[in-house]
């Protein structure tokens, strides 16, 4: 017997036709069978491996009895079997010893009119999520093509179905290396993608935008993450946004494409105007739709908006309109409705053309001093070389100040861009940053007092920049991803050097190497802290 596929999104989830003692058998497609271990489907995976992985909950770090419940399509022709065990549709199975990283027991799959076997796979037993994606074309930086989407958590106990897509791949830098990143919308449509599908993934926020994270450069896979962790922590609150979060959180997962393993990633939120919480630009409406031309925008005070520093090696110096756009970029509102230009102009030119007297009597009036202190002691802590003049956002709610939001970390903590080691130093220059070099030019702002007293409460009796804390959270990274052989599935697929300049230096990815980068630049930071005038 052999199925038809009937669309192509399914088409990286069919599976080829296998042979068994010398005779042909049958195109089972699995994914039509909505296979269920205890209420949370697994992902397949269709290419040469044949792997079914399974996404366990907690506590399976040693073997041990896993008794599960096994359901899928009642009107399926095929029926499960494990070890020359059928077991129907509903029925109870006892695996007798589990544990995370498991990958050697078979999954059959009888006819039911036959009897005869006619498909194994062999299940993978995996302590993250699991995250299958399919597309219905080759994924283009833009516009979002067609697909799929379905993630499945044992630990979370989630199982989101399958969800209508929208995939694109995303990042600058990202899009030169094998291993792609993404950027995902879930949508309202099946045939072309239409944002308006929010849904809470995991512990993260409901929303209908997110991202996966290759870390193709990082492969400790915690640069990024820690990096907004440890400012979350630090600044978990931006000023007048109670509903807000400083920066964005993030999980491993295992990702499919296509029918083909893709790899670890991290699913992240992105920094975008729901997540911080800005309140939406207000507009009047014309025959139902909105009218963007008639806002107000003349009055940069009218509105939120949303940038974000992309490029440039200088950044709030005097610049023109052409610099300016190069500079940043505007991520809300969508610059097809409004383009908001007034508000970032306005303290550009502030910086930029304000006397010494004017600077230091206005600029607590236009920015949040203790969410620039809070960042810039990250940026400088984990040698984030290169977010000093960009990969930041700037962010403003109607009516309020400026406030800063971290992004792209993965160059930091001894990582450079292009994936090379880049050993802890004393570096420090803020000369790029304009409105980083004026704060800091000045005692009288009370800009350095914050960060002097900051930077003493984070790094004393075990705080936030204690060496130790910082490597227990790489190592509870690197935990996550050795404890159930996700890190050497990825090693597998995406070898330690592929292409130059990629992963000039793996050792950059050990604990070995991040303590020793510690060790330097947090006495390096030390130093320069208090050498910063009163």
């Amino acid at each position: 017997m052999r199925n038809k596929l009937r669309s192509p999104l399914i088409l990286g989830l069919a599976i080829n036709a296998l042979m068994f003692s010398g005779l042909a058998q049958a195109v089972i497609r699995v994914s039509s069978l909505d296979l269920k271990l205890s209420n949370i489907g697994v992902g397949i995976e269709t290419g040469k491996n044949k792997r079914i992985y399974v996404p366990l909950g907690t506590g399976f770090s040693t073997n041990k009895p896993f008794d599960t419940v096994i359901t899928y399509k009642r009107d399926t022709a095929y029926t499960v079997g494990f070890g020359g065990v059928k077991v129907k549709n509903g029925g109870k199975y006892q695996f007798n010893a589990i544990k995370y990283g498991s990958s050697s027991i078979p999954i059959s799959f009888y006819n039911n009119a036959s009897g005869k076997l006619e498909d194994t796979y062999t299940l993978v037993f995996t302590n993250l999520p699991v995250i299958q994606l399919t597309s219905a074309a080759a994924i283009p930086d833009t516009p979002k093509v067609q697909g799929s989407f379905r993630l499945m958590s044992g630990e979370f106990k989630q199982d989101t179905g399958v969800l209508n897509m929208g995939i694109e791949q995303i990042g600058q830098v990202a899009q030169l290396y094998p291993k792609q990143t993404y950027g995902i919308g879930l949508g309202t449509s099946s045939t072309q993608w239409q944002a308006g599908k929010k849904v809470k993934l995991l512990d993260l926020s409901e929303k209908d935008s997110w991202s996966l994270n290759a870390s193709y450069r990082d492969t400790s896979f915690g640069r990024n993450r820690i990096s907004n962790d440890i400012f979350l922590n630090i600044h978990p609150k931006n000023k007048g946004l109670a509903k807000g979060q400083s920066a964005s959180k993030g999980r491993l997962a295992e990702v499919l494409l296509n029918g083909s393993y893709a790899g670890v990633y991290l699913l992240e939120e992105p920094v975008d105007q729901a997540l911080l919480d800005l309140k939406p630009v207000t507009v009047p409406l014309t025959n139902g739709k909105e009218d963007w031309k008639k806002v107000d925008f003349k009055n940069p005070q009218n509105g939120s908006v949303l940038y974000k520093a992309n490029f440039g090696d200088t950044v709030f110096f005097n610049t023109t309109a052409a610099q300016l756009a190069t500079n940043f970029s505007q991520a809300y509102p969508a610059p097809a409705n409004a383009a908001r230009t007034e508000p970032l102009k306005s303290l550009v030119d502030f910086v930029a053309k304000s006397s010494d007297d004017a600077f230091v009597e206005g600029i607590g009036t236009r920015v949040d001093l203790d969410s620039v202190a809070d960042w810039w002691i990250l940026v400088c802590a984990t040698q984030s070389t290169d977010n000093f003049n960009k990969n930041f956002g700037l962010a403003k709610n109607a009516g309020g100040k400026f406030f800063i939001v971290p992004s792209d970390h993965e160059a930091s903590f001894g990582l450079a861009w292009d994936g090379s080691a880049d050993p802890a130093t004393p570096f420090f220059d803020a000369s790029g940053n304009n409105l980083i070099k004026r704060l800091t030019q000045f005692g009288e702002i009370g800009f350095n007092s914050i960060l002097k007293d900051r930077w003493l409460a984070l790094r004393e009796n075990g705080q936030v920049f204690d060496k130790t804390k910082v490597l227990a959270r790489f190592n509870g990274y690197a935990s996550k991803l050795a404890i159930g052989g996700a890190k050497g599935r990825n090693l597998k697929i995406w070898p330690k050097s592929v292409v130059p300049p990629a992963l000039a230096n793996p050792k950059a990815g050990t604990t070995a190497y991040i303590d020793t980068f510690l060790t330097a630049r947090l006495a390096a930071m030390d130093t320069y802290i208090n050498s910063l005038p009163e």
